[in-house]
């Protein structure tokens, strides 16, 4: 079980010489090479307001739908990536920094990354 952020760069930013989303993979490759167990993502997810202490970071909807998209998409093409896992479904967390992870809106209504979360979870269950 780990857990994956990479606020409030998307796996495509580059850091260190190398993206976020090739430095996720590496870790992953070595982890499970390491432990030779099927691994669960138990968290991931950026948050889709900015509203938050952290408004410089630039946090919207469609960045926040851009990572799930990228996310999950690395995550599950890795064979021994058995789950992954978004922080969360509604609501702010972290308080006092107010970031707001959810996938609805607090009318329940859905964000725009709503969507891509629906086409993974219908495509892997």
């Amino acid at each position: 079980s780990l857990h994956a952020y990479s606020m409030p760069l998307l796996l495509n930013s580059t850091l260190y010489n190398s993206t976020v989303g090739q430095q996720f993979a590496y870790w992953l490759g070595m982890y499970e090479n390491l432990t030779k167990k099927n691994i669960w993502i138990t968290e991931t997810g950026m948050p889709s307001d900015s509203n938050s202490t952290y408004q410089e970071l630039g946090f919207s909807p469609s960045k926040q739908e851009e990572f799930l998209n990228q996310s999950f998409s690395m995550f599950l093409s890795k064979p021994y990536v058995k789950a992954v896992f978004w922080f969360n479904l509604y609501g702010t967390a972290d308080f006092p920094y107010n970031l707001d992870f959810g996938l609805l809106y607090p009318n329940m209504t859905q964000k725009q990354a709503f969507a891509t979360f629906e086409k993974f979870t219908k495509k892997y269950g």
